[in-house]
């Protein structure tokens, strides 16, 4: 599968002068927020919008081929299946008008059937469809074709926390199986560490940085990085237990923490102020990621007020405008944060 490298790529209004590579068989994820021309860097890339610049997929200038000669899949936001057709037809439209042989459209489309394991649903009608099942129809439709480059414009925001889990984790394997270079697109940072083999941050049309996900929220390359990911509390850690394989006890001066993680020391954790809960009593259950600080400064927003709290170190934690003003909090105030097990992040390797 080829690489895509982007040079000098403008668009009227939106992308300016952006410069980078998408390696062969890598998978890419594009995040910035709404607006910041994500979907059409997908575009340009599709052949779908105008552009200036370039764009290369391996050694060959793509910039005269129509989209119909790029080879690439392309998963729109919008999935759209056709409601007066079957799965299995929806899936074979696209060979029938590319002019494809019976034969060969048989043989392509049971293939990416048994690859998706939806024998049991290809006579069904998008009606009779679960929001994940259309996804999963759509995404087949897109590969059907054999594509050398995949496009995901958002893939999951249309659907659940539980069913976009489990269709994240289908798009990793099968991108892995297949060896095909992926561009995925999502506002969502989360998202983008769990998928990404890199990530590109795109603000206001421009790639602001492209790197690993650890260095992206450990290490943001300016300001608008920053603003965009959030800027985390870092802890610097001085000693790190095994008490299993996945779970490490660490301390960070006066402040313990259980986290999960394979790696056998642990140097830095961090973990975004709205991932840290304030409660005025101590919370019922084990001290677990868990320490009483008093208030010292209190920042107030028009959607978020910015609390301060002191240990041993600042921690910054941010509360929703409604739940600061029900808990009644003043400056001085003593008491207990606790820190999301889940969104403790470890910073992986040496930085």
């Amino acid at each position: 599968m080829p690489d895509i490298k982007i040079k000098d790529l403008s668009t009227e209004f939106c992308l300016k002068k952006m410069n980078f590579t998408i390696k062969d068989g890598e998978l890419m994820v594009l995040l910035g927020p709404s607006g910041s021309g994500k979907t059409t860097l997908l575009k340009a890339i599709a052949g779908i919008v105008d552009y200036s610049g370039s764009i290369y997929f391996g050694e060959n200038n793509v910039n005269n081929l129509v989209p119909g000669k790029r080879n690439v899949g392309y998963l729109f936001q919008n999935i759209n299946l056709f409601p007066h057709l079957n799965v299995y037809d929806n899936i074979a439209y696209g060979l029938k008008t590319k002019g494809f042989s019976k034969d060969e459209i048989k043989e392509k489309v049971e293939h990416i059937i048994d690859l998706f394991n939806i024998t049991e649903i290809k006579e069904r009608y998008s009606k009779n469809l679960s929001g994940g099942e259309k996804q999963r129809i759509a995404l087949a439709r897109a590969l059907v074709y054999s594509p050398d480059i995949l496009l995901l414009d958002e893939p999951m925001s249309s659907l659940d926390y539980r069913i976009s889990k489990h269709l994240r984790m289908e798009i990793k394997m099968l991108q892995r199986k297949l060896n095909i270079t992926t561009v995925y697109v999502t506002h969502n940072f989360s998202e983008a560490e769990e998928m990404a083999d890199r990530i590109a941050v795109i603000n206001n049309g421009v790639i602001e940085q492209v790197d690993k996900a650890d260095r992206v929220f450990f290490k943001p390359k300016n300001k608008n990085v920053t603003e965009f990911i959030g800027e985390p509390n870092i802890f610097i850690c001085s000693s790190c237990k095994e008490l299993n394989l996945y779970l490490k006890e660490i301390k960070c001066g006066k402040l313990n923490f259980v986290v999960a993680s394979l790696q056998k020391s642990i140097r830095k954790i961090a973990i975004l102020p709205e991932d840290i809960y304030v409660s005025k009593r101590k919370p019922p259950g084990p001290d677990i990621n868990r320490v009483k600080a008093e208030l010292i400064e209190i920042k107030k927003n028009s959607t978020y007020i910015e609390c301060v709290f002191m240990v041993d170190r600042k921690i910054k934690v941010k509360l929703a405008a409604d739940i600061y003003k029900n808990m009644k909090l003043s400056k001085n105030d003593t008491t207990w944060l606790t820190f999301n097990f889940k969104k403790i992040k470890v910073l992986n390797g040496d930085m």
